[in-house]
């Protein structure tokens, strides 16, 4: 028994990167939460559709920070990230179609923290791909 406990590994499994997709989670769920858009003086917050999926995509970044198993952390780090980015982007170009080259409708930091975040998980996840592709 003593032995199996020695054998088996302790987190983070796959090194740095799943250390890092756990600050990359953070930041998704912090993106969530703060504003997403500054329109006329006001700070305005996601929809609660948009805010759902982001708060998915950070539970996928925290799976991907937990489990043992390379495929998932690939697999959940990938989307979680790519959704993340893709609601930042999203977001952004519908800002700047609605007001462009204005300052009265600016992204807000919720936005700038979703796509770094989202940035970070996708980065991480390749990394961690990558080390698996090299055996």
């Amino acid at each position: 028994m003593k032995r199996a406990r020695e054998e088996r590994k302790r987190w983070p499994y796959h090194g740095a990167p799943q250390r890092a997709l756990l600050f990359a989670a953070a930041g998704v769920f912090l993106g969530a939460a703060l504003p997403w858009a500054l329109v006329l003086g006001r700070w305005l917050w996601g929809s609660p559709l948009a805010i759902s999926w982001v708060l998915w995509a950070g539970l996928m970044t925290i799976v991907a920070a937990w489990v043992p198993w390379r495929a998932i952390v690939v697999l959940s780090s990938l989307a979680g990230g790519g959704t993340a980015v893709g609601f930042a982007v999203w977001q952004t170009a519908r800002i700047f179609d609605l007001c462009p080259l204005s300052l009265e409708c600016l992204p807000g930091p919720g936005v700038g923290v979703l796509l770094a975040a989202g940035a970070a998980a996708l980065y991480q996840g390749m990394q961690v791909l990558r080390a698996w592709a090299r055996g």
